[in-house]
């Protein structure tokens, strides 16, 4: 896929925006294995009672996956854009399942009560706007091959803020990963939506009295 000048760099796939952005991202990619909090990672979480924390930061490895494609390019296959949509449909389910008060049995498990309202307001604030930042691309028309990545950054994002703001007293190596891949994800979800294509219109001539 060619650059094209009169689209914004966020749409472009070898723009130094988007190549930033896919690097920065890798963070979350090398997070998944790293310990979060109490020497837990992600990958484990994903694999114990704290599945709804941890699945959707696994997601960095199908966005990561789906990135470099597009970096590299131009395209993403459709097959992997299912596999993203459907990443990010399991995630959000695991993680809004917090909000309506459902517990895996186990003897630790994530109670959203118990959390401060730091750690429960704000990341479904980010999560919804970064939704709404999603719907707004695709009414403008942003490349089919961004948006399953970024309806899988929404998921993320909004895990991640809670992750990091529950866990502020004890973050490890991997959290720091995960704060970057996250704040990557909003850069390119912003820039994705609000740089719009440059389109330029004919000018209306007046008509000549006959």
């Amino acid at each position: 896929m060619n650059s094209n000048p009169s689209l914004p760099a966020a749409w472009q796939p070898r723009s130094a925006l988007t190549i930033a952005v896919t690097v920065a991202g890798l963070a979350g990619t090398a997070a998944i294995v790293l310990p979060f909090t109490y020497d837990v990672s992600p990958a484990l979480a994903a694999q114990s009672s704290y599945v709804q924390l941890g699945l959707p930061l696994c997601l960095a490895l199908p966005i990561a996956i789906a990135s470099l494609r597009w970096a590299m390019s131009g395209t993403v296959p459709r097959w992997l854009c299912v596999v993203g949509y459907v990443s990010a449909l399991a995630a959000a389910t695991a993680w809004l399942s917090l909000y309506a008060g459902f517990r895996f049995d186990g003897m630790f498990n994530p109670d959203i009560r118990n959390m401060p309202a730091r750690a429960v307001t704000p990341p479904m604030v980010v999560a919804v706007a970064l939704a709404a930042l999603f719907v707004l691309a695709w009414r403008r028309g942003a490349p089919e091959a961004l948006r399953p990545v970024l309806v899988m950054q929404a998921v993320y994002v909004g895990d991640a803020v809670m992750c990091l703001v529950a866990f502020d007293g004890d973050l490890q190596v991997g959290a720091y990963c995960v704060a970057v891949a996250a704040a990557a994800y909003a850069v390119q979800s912003l820039a994705v939506t609000t740089w719009a294509p440059i389109t330029t219109r004919p000018m209306a001539q007046p008509s000549r009295a006959q």
